[in-house]
C-alpha cells in the first residue's frame, strides 16, 4: 500500500507540475544578482524552516515538490533550501529503498533550476548548503529514522558541509565557471 501512495504521489506530481515555467529562469539571474550586490546570502523564511518539519514523515519526493512549488513562487533561496534537505533525506533514505525512475527523473528536474539559481552566486550555495546540513543533523528523519543507520544519517550532511567548504575554498574558480555558464546560457535565451 505504501507503494502505492508513493505512486500516485508521483504521478499526480508529474501531472500537476511537471516542469518548471520559463519566468522562473527569467527571473532566477535578477533575484541572484540583488541577493550579491544587498551582501544578502542565505535569507530563508521562517515559514520555510516550518515546511522542513512538516515533511520529516514524507517521502523524499515531498522535498522536491516543495522546492518546485516554492520555485514558482520565486522563492529561490527558501527553494534551494527545502531541495539541499531534501537531498540529504534522499541520500539517507535510498540506503533503505530500491531505484526509483520515476523518483529519480522528477528530481533532476526540479534539481536542474534549484542548481542554476545556486550557481550565481558561492557565498549564497556555501551559506545554504551548511544551513540546510545543520538542520538535517539537528532534525532527525521520522520516516527513516537516524537510529537504523546513524553513521549514514551524518554522512548525508558531512557531505554537503565538505562541498559548501570546497566551494569555498574554490570560490574564484567557481564564480569563473559559473559566470562563463551563465553567459553562454544567457546568449543561448537571447537566441530563441
Amino acid at each position: 500500500m505504501k507503494v502505492f501512495k508513493i505512486f500516485l504521489f508521483v504521478f499526480l506530481s508529474f501531472a500537476i507540475q511537471a516542469q518548471v515555467s520559463d519566468a522562473v529562469y527569467e527571473k532566477m539571474y535578477v533575484y541572484s544578482d540583488s541577493i550579491r550586490k544587498n551582501n544578502q546570502a542565505v535569507k530563508i523564511d521562517p515559514q520555510t524552516v516550518k515546511m522542513a518539519d512538516s515533511l520529516t514523515n514524507a517521502h523524499p519526493l515531498a522535498y522536491f515538490a516543495a522546492a518546485a512549488k516554492l520555485l514558482e513562487a520565486f522563492k529561490y533561496n527558501d527553494a534551494a533550501y527545502i531541495w539541499a534537505v531534501g537531498k540529504m533525506r534522499e541520500t539517507y533514505y535510498g540506503n533503505f529503498t530500491k531505484y526509483d525512475r520515476a523518483f529519480y527523473d522528477y528530481r533532476d528536474a526540479v534539481s536542474e533550476p534549484v542548481w542554476m539559481f545556486l550557481r550565481s552566486n558561492v557565498d549564497n550555495v556555501v551559506a545554504i548548503l551548511k544551513l540546510a546540513a545543520t538542520y538535517h543533523l539537528k532534525h532527525d528523519y521520522r520516516l527513516s529514522p537516524r537510529d537504523a543507520k546513524p553513521d549514514h544519517y551524518d554522512e548525508a550532511a558531512h557531505l554537503y558541509e565538505r562541498m559548501a567548504e570546497q566551494f569555498s575554498i574554490h570560490k574564484s574558480y567557481f564564480e569563473n565557471m559559473w559566470l562563463r555558464e551563465r553567459k553562454e546560457q544567457e546568449a543561448y535565451n537571447q537566441q530563441k
